[in-house]
């Protein structure tokens, strides 16, 4: 997966979980923001991270995270990671 992001998409029940594996820089933090955007105005207000695949996380990809964890929280869903 070398510079690359895959998000999969797998709802379960009650949720909906994100499995993401590679790279989140600030190149491919702007997809995992579409990402967020488009399942939150799609209705999904349950939402699970599985980053488990994630090579690198920058700091404009956990600035993402915070903003999506305050947007979940504003409208009482919810928003974590999925540990296994």
């Amino acid at each position: 997966m070398e510079n690359k992001l895959h998000i999969d998409r797998l709802p379960k029940p009650g949720y909906l979980l994100l499995k993401i594996s590679g790279r989140i820089d600030s190149y491919w933090s702007k997809i995992v923001d579409e990402t967020l955007d488009d399942s939150l105005r799609t209705g999904e207000h349950n939402v699970a991270l599985d980053l488990n695949g994630v090579e690198y996380l920058s700091s404009m990809g956990i600035r993402i995270f915070v903003k999506y964890a305050k947007l979940y929280k504003n409208i009482k869903g919810s928003f974590g990671i999925e540990s296994c």
